[in-house]
């Protein structure tokens, strides 16, 4: 029998699936389109203590193997999410919280008044304006120290977004770990640009998709070799193959981003290709092929 529970810190997980944050709004938009069956969690739309307009258009751009997403961190703020809660309860799957702050204050009083949520994930590729702008993630101290205060206030389980912006990646992901982090998602997304050819403007962006799986797939595999804590691989999975690779770098879950845009019912196909690989090689779950890579370089 395939076993394919996953459990981050104290959160159980009945599917590897995490449905990452900002591809799926809230949960409540895939109603009657995606089955909640194959999801193990749902990691909402960021929010922040109060409301946040975005960026003004455009707002997201295709590329030849992605998408580039200056999105703002759009959200109506903490109330108007938590009253939400009954709508998002509803698919009767695991909710994560994902906040970002500009202070470590008000990251504190975001995580305490996430009580009715099932876990907690940091965004830490926003700036900290108390530290002249530098994003928490691209530094060791700001990751720790934000990770540190927030497990003062909580006991949910909390799991830290990396960026992968940083040349400090694994510095970053032992800071966090040893501040108290129950898990890390990594990687968000990649910077990049587009630039219009009549205008000749230009906006700066998150580049997801495809394109950045292999750049990912790395990520995940150099903090798996530093850290002891679970792991939620994502970038550019789009199916089965995609996942699986991510399982062999180290994560114990993976996150579903970009694809959830045009393909809500990719947990479904996901897991059922999951669980095909398993079957056909005799093994009973994710714990056989976690980490079990092997380097021909």
């Amino acid at each position: 029998m395939i076993d394919l529970s996953v459990k981050i810190g104290e959160l159980e997980l009945k599917t590897p699936i995490v449905l990452a944050s900002g591809t799926c709004g809230y949960g409540i938009e895939l109603k009657g389109i995606t089955d909640f069956g194959a999801v193990g969690a749902i990691t909402i739309k960021g929010v922040s203590l109060t409301p946040k307009e975005g960026n003004p258009p455009p707002r997201i751009f295709e590329t030849p193997c992605g998408v580039l997403n200056r999105i703002g961190l759009e959200n109506p703020g903490i109330e108007k999410v938590l009253e939400l809660m009954p709508e998002m309860r509803k698919p009767g799957v695991p909710l994560i919280a994902n906040l970002h702050a500009e202070t470590v204050d008000d990251f504190k009083k975001l995580a305490a008044l996430c009580m009715d949520f099932d876990a907690i994930e940091l965004n830490l590729s926003c700036p900290n304006v108390k530290e002249g702008g530098i994003v928490w993630g691209k530094d060791p101290s700001l990751a720790g120290r934000v990770t540190g205060e927030v497990r003062k206030v909580t006991k949910k389980t909390l799991i830290v977004k990396l960026t992968p912006n940083t040349d400090r990646l694994e510095d970053v992901a032992l800071a966090c770990e040893e501040a108290g982090a129950d898990a890390l998602s990594l990687v968000n997304t990649y910077q990049g640009m587009e630039i219009d050819l009549d205008t000749w403007e230009a906006w700066r962006g998150g580049l997801s998709g495809p394109a950045i799986r292999p750049l990912a797939l790395f990520a995940v595999r150099r903090v798996y070799e530093k850290v002891k804590i679970p792991l939620i691989g994502m970038g550019g999975i789009k199916d089965e193959n995609d996942a699986i690779k991510f399982f062999l770098a180290g994560a114990s879950a993976i996150g579903l981003g970009s694809i959830m845009l045009r393909d809500p019912e990719a947990p479904r196909r996901v897991l059922s290709g999951i669980i095909k690989y398993l079957k056909e090689r005799n093994l009973h779950g994710i714990k056989d092929i976690k980490g079990r890579l092997r380097w021909k370089d």
